[in-house]
């Protein structure tokens, strides 16, 4: 998956995996419905473009649309590291 968060002049993008929990063993009767995410191997965390970085106001906003699509999609957690040098836990 790749949810991407827009506004006019600034974008904000992560890529994980989505899997549903009814298909882990033990989870098979609890999990339904449920989902869990995780960062794709070999990129972690969001990407920001440049002017939208530092931007707390479009962080915050992002953050929203973030939580209210975990939300629709029943997801319990979203693991994901980030990235050292790009420094995009922010």
């Amino acid at each position: 998956m790749l949810l991407v968060y827009r506004e006019p002049s600034r974008i904000a993008a992560w890529p994980f995996l989505l899997r549903s929990l009814d298909s882990v063993p033990g989870l098979e009767q609890v999990g339904v419905g449920l989902h869990d995410a995780t960062s794709v191997y070999g990129y972690v965390g969001p990407a920001y473009s440049a002017n939208a970085r530092n931007d707390f106001d479009f962080i915050q906003r992002w953050g929203i649309a973030l939580q209210d699509y975990a939300r629709e999609q029943h997801l319990v957690s979203l693991f994901s590291q980030m990235h050292p040098i790009l420094n995009n836990g922010t």
